[in-house]
């Protein structure tokens, strides 16, 4: 989906069409059609955002690395705690 975030007709059909795929597995999946919406009322937004915005919405690199590590390991854990129960 970052390589086709500048078109947001084909990102629209990618989306609708890997979850159309997908739903004969994982029925449950079609749901996450519902953040669509979201999805493009974000990506209308942050087109709009000024230049300037975009610069101070930058993120210092250690708070950037941190969640890189956190995801997995708050992963590692909640698996933990399943295994020992």
């Amino acid at each position: 989906m970052y390589l086709i975030r500048k078109d947001m007709e084909l990102g629209v059909f990618s989306l609708v069409l890997l979850n159309l795929i997908s739903v004969i597995v994982w029925p449950i999946q079609f749901m996450s059609l519902l953040a669509l919406p979201i999805i493009l009322i974000y990506n209308r937004r942050s087109l709009e955002m000024p230049k300037e915005a975009k610069r101070k919405a930058t993120y210092s690199p250690w708070k950037k690395y941190f969640f890189y590590a956190y995801y997995p390991l708050h992963l590692l854990a909640l698996y933990y705690i399943r295994i020992s129960i």
